[in-house]
């Protein structure tokens, strides 16, 4: 806004005030002609005279203005830098607020990408045809050996599903891989997207399938198992467990 728009508003609102400032600044004037206004002067005297009168009187008032308009100015300039500093700022917060989620989502991006590649190594993972069958005869051989060891505790039965897993290297690219998805996981900072991402694996990756990474990991891939024993619900051992407990425990 320039200072005539200002003056024009200040007219407008305040018309008593712009009134009597008026009948201020004219009053030199009447009275100087009241008192002297004997037509046009040849003089030069009088002119002089009458022009070091304005002078005198309106100089002062005119300096006045000049300040004041020089002031106003100052301070406009003053105030749309300010204004002009917080729109840059509130435009640099937007911008890293943006570039933050973009960042959250093409890491939970980088993640679901490498889940799915734990899928694809499963697939064509030449020592495991069919995971299911895997997962029954695993089982299975772990019912066998607790007919003869007699487990008395659930980590019991953890123990000898870690040993079968020391026979091959059945998930090696895909503990491998998990292992990377934990360690991302956790520098993801943020504890919300953390979970986020949790959920997400949880969603893809197939429990029986996750009890067999975490057996495994814990004879094989010692990595992958500093990050899984923090993640306590990332799976919950087969129920079978608790029956070959209560089957084949020492009484």
């Amino acid at each position: 806004m320039n200072i005539v728009n200002v003056a024009l508003n200040f007219i407008k609102k305040h018309p008593f005030t712009t009134s009597t400032l008026t009948i201020l600044l004219l009053s030199p004037l009447v009275l100087y002609f009241c008192k002297f206004n004997h037509g046009l002067s040849s003089d030069y005297n009088k002119w002089s005279a009458f022009g070091s009168y304005i002078g005198g009187v309106y100089g002062p008032i005119l300096t006045l203005l000049s300040l004041g308009v020089l002031i106003w100015t100052l301070f406009q300039m003053r105030s749309s830098q300010n204004q002009d500093k917080e729109h840059f700022q509130i435009q640099l917060d937007e911008q890293r607020k943006l570039l933050d989620e973009q960042q959250k989502q093409k890491n939970i991006d980088d993640i679901i990408t490498l889940t799915n590649m734990i899928r694809v190594a499963l697939e064509n993972n030449p020592l495991v045809n069919d995971v299911k069958l895997f997962y029954k005869k695993h089982l299975s051989d772990i019912n066998h050996i607790c007919m003869s060891v007699k487990p008395d505790n659930i980590q019991a039965v953890w123990n000898i599903s870690h040993k079968i897993m020391k026979q091959d290297k059945y998930f090696d690219s895909e503990v491998h891989i998990l292992g990377e998805i934990l360690e991302r996981i956790i520098l993801l900072g943020d504890t919300e997207l953390q979970k986020r991402a949790k959920i997400i694996i949880k969603g893809l990756i197939p429990q029986q399938q996750r009890f067999l990474f975490k057996s495994y990991a814990h004879v094989q891939q010692p990595k992958a198992t500093i990050h899984l024993e923090k993640w306590s619900d990332f799976c919950h051992p087969p129920k079978d467990f608790k029956n070959y407990v209560e089957w084949f425990g020492k009484k």
